[in-house]
């Protein structure tokens, strides 16, 4: 179609303000560039501060620190009469390359971490160890995850999660403020704490190669991640956060490691593990694996948990069964009488 005099720009249909507002609705770099490509006035409209710092919050980009990095870069000689948000976006893009998604991901599950462990876990967030840095640009790279495990799409969350923080720190072997949660059973305390990288385990169970990252030193329970298993198992396996037994060789499949992680949070926030004195319990209150009944104003809840220490392969579950009363005035006594 040839265009007249009597073409119009899009643009100038609607005022400024709106446009702007519309494209500081796009979420992706790939939906911005193409608005830049559809005249000079949308190409204006796209470079505008407001977008570029609409696309930054979506991103979860810690601008403070990417302005500091640019600050105190002197091999950034650009001239060019750019947007300083854009000027950011760009520079974090490139040092981010192939990890961006990643980064959103792990960077906003890390603020709902911290967020709620402020609340509600202090010694937790107390634990959390400085990250590492991030592809040489500083002293501890990321780059030393790579030997332990492959650079492809599935692993980049691990990989980037520890860019904000290595693990929990320890100042003895024994961690009682586990990440992943603690239960007692019996006189038998475990804590599942997050290893920093210098603690990565590898281990062989069978045809199966896992990477440890989570682990209690008395009960030998563990988190881990499948980095190798045989090309029938792959497709479903591969790549994968398993709780495993290692008497029976029962295990519990927890999906990649980047949604169980974003998951496991969002279980935190939402209140699906208590808090007892700092400690995540890791039996569930509510939701699968706990059941609710209440009789006589007596509230009876049993969760269940899959045990993935070394206990006989004929135990293959613990619970936990708690009794709160609802109506003390109306029964007359304090406390459940069992």
């Amino acid at each position: 179609m040839q265009c007249t005099e009597k073409c119009t720009s899009s643009a100038a249909v609607l005022p400024t303000e709106v446009w702007i507002m519309v494209l500081e609705r796009l979420s992706s770099l790939k939906a911005i560039c193409e608005c830049s490509k559809v005249c000079r006035e949308w190409r204006a409209l796209a470079s505008n501060d407001a977008v570029w710092g609409a696309l930054l919050q979506n991103a979860c980009v810690d601008i403070t620190k990417e302005t500091r990095l640019q600050v105190s870069d002197p091999t950034d000689q650009s001239s060019t009469p750019t947007s300083r948000n854009k000027r950011i976006y760009a520079a974090w893009y490139q040092r981010y390359y192939g990890f961006t998604d990643s980064y959103t991901r792990m960077r906003k599950a890390i603020l709902r971490l911290g967020s709620w462990a402020s609340a509600n876990c202090g010694p937790l967030l107390q634990s959390l160890a400085p990250g590492l840095g991030w592809m040489e640009k500083e002293t501890m790279p990321v780059r030393e995850l790579l030997g332990v495990v492959s650079d492809s799409p599935a692993m980049r969350d691990f990989i980037t999660l520890y860019h904000f923080h290595d693990g929990q720190r320890r100042r003895q072997r024994y961690l009682p403020y586990g990440l992943f949660g603690s239960y007692e059973c019996y006189g038998e305390f475990c804590s599942l704490s997050w290893l920093s990288s210098r603690m990565l385990q590898v281990i062989n169970m069978g045809k199966v190669r896992l990477l440890i990252f989570a682990w209690c030193h008395t009960s030998r329970n563990y988190l881990a991640i499948v980095i190798d298993c045989p090309a029938t198992y792959a497709y479903n396996l591969l790549h994968h956060v398993i709780q495993l037994q290692p008497q029976s060789y029962r295990f519990v499949d927890k999906g990649q490691f980047g949604d169980f992680f974003k998951n496991y949070i969002d279980e935190l926030v939402s209140g699906r593990y208590d808090v007892h004195e700092g400690i995540i319990s890791m039996f569930p209150n509510h939701g699968p694996h706990a059941s609710t009944s209440v009789s006589h104003g007596i509230r009876t809840t049993v969760s269940t948990m899959f045990c993935t220490d070394e206990t006989p392969r004929f135990r293959v579950y613990r619970y936990e069964v708690t009794f709160e009363l609802l109506n003390a005035n109306v029964l007359g006594f304090p406390s459940a009488q069992i």
